[in-house]
């Protein structure tokens, strides 16, 4: 499996989780305890999660636990800046 692949995979992996975790007293530490269970390291999902958060808002960010892929509240272009963001934490 090619690098590429693999980061599509753990991107939308982390996406599914997060989209379909529910509602949590902090979406941040879900966010951040899926992302380390997905394989990435403390200081990549804490980047993550932050430029996210710049990019689409804090708001967006807490209601995405509750939000299904099919929600029209999910921006088109939310998987591919979170994979872009992804590679980006990474280096």
């Amino acid at each position: 499996m090619s690098l590429y692949n693999f980061s599509v995979f753990l991107g939308g992996l982390l996406f599914v989780s997060v989209a379909f975790a529910g509602q949590k007293n902090s979406p941040h530490r879900d966010f951040y305890l899926k992302c380390i269970a997905a394989g990435h390291s403390r200081a990549s999902c804490t980047c993550i999660y932050h430029r996210l958060e710049r990019q689409y808002s804090p708001k967006f960010m807490n209601k995405l636990g509750n939000l299904s892929l099919q929600s029209p509240e999910i921006p088109r272009d939310f998987v591919k800046t979170m994979r872009r963001t992804m590679q980006q934490c990474r280096s």
